[in-house]
């Protein structure tokens, strides 16, 4: 918050309204405040607004909303806004490598995949993959309908790995897994475009490479891949970019197997 905002707004039972918005405490994070903050922050705080300190962050969290619980990732971000009465919850992991499991503390009415204009039925425990993001919409009196579930934490039934050139493989399971059963891959090279038994799905552009092949997939499986990747141009580049020469795929169900 600027600091003429700050010096201009006062403070009214023990809250500040800062363009229409209350906020019932301030945050210092660490760092060196000049004079006049110092002078401004102390005139706040005798007047009644709660003030924490970077080294007394701990006592300021019960104070504040969260949309998860407290135990989450530290790589999980979340970011809440509220338009028309209805809460909405953005979050995203930002780790490269590890997974964000965590619960929510909220109870909501679905969640929104922007990037595939998807809607899945509202569950609490939520798992990203790295990079994968996902919106909570709280909606008072709102009815979703029958939707999808959003892949819960699950069960890995088989996993290999492929190079960037292969444009086709087959994999077997015991038998026909049953739930909900997801084929995710680790890679980063461009657009992915799956064929599974003969089943063509939505090219695949964006964390997380994962799709639901419930509907089609076997026992026995054959695979089709289409990888549409940028051309690497060495000679133009700066740096020695490692480049990822292989995709790792694994099969998921959330039920836990065949």
């Amino acid at each position: 918050v600027p600091l003429d905002i700050l010096r201009r707004t006062a403070v009214q039972d023990g809250k500040l309204k800062i363009n229409g918005e209350v906020f019932e405490l301030l945050i210092v994070p660490e760092g060196f405040l000049l004079p006049e903050y110092e002078a401004v922050i102390s005139n706040l705080q005798d007047a009644g607004l709660k003030v924490f300190r970077d080294d007394n962050i701990d006592a300021a969290c019960k104070y504040l909303f969260s949309p998860v619980e407290a135990n989450a990732p530290d790589y999980l971000r979340t970011y809440c806004y509220r338009k028309n009465e209805i809460l909405y919850v953005y979050m995203v992991n930002e780790s490269m490598s590890e997974n964000a499991e965590f619960q929510m503390t909220v109870d909501g009415s679905y969640l929104y995949d922007p990037v595939y204009d998807k809607r899945f039925a509202w569950r609490k425990d939520i798992r990203l993959v790295p990079g994968e993001s996902i919106f909570a919409v709280c909606a008072p009196d709102w009815n979703a309908g029958e939707l999808p579930e959003f892949p819960a934490p699950t069960t890995e039934l088989a996993a290999w790995k492929m190079t960037v050139d292969e444009k086709s493989c087959t994999f077997e399971l015991n038998e026909k897994p049953v739930g909900r059963v997801f084929l995710e891959c680790l890679q980063n090279e461009g657009v992915l475009e799956i064929e599974l038994n003969g089943h063509k799905y939505p090219g695949l552009f964006a964390p997380p490479y994962r799709l639901d092949i419930t509907d089609a997939v076997k026992a026995k499986n054959n695979m089709k891949i289409n990888l549409i990747r940028t051309p690497d141009i060495p000679n133009i580049l700066e740096y020695d970019i490692p480049r990822n020469l292989s995709m790792f795929f694994k099969i998921t169900s959330t039920d836990g197997g065949c």
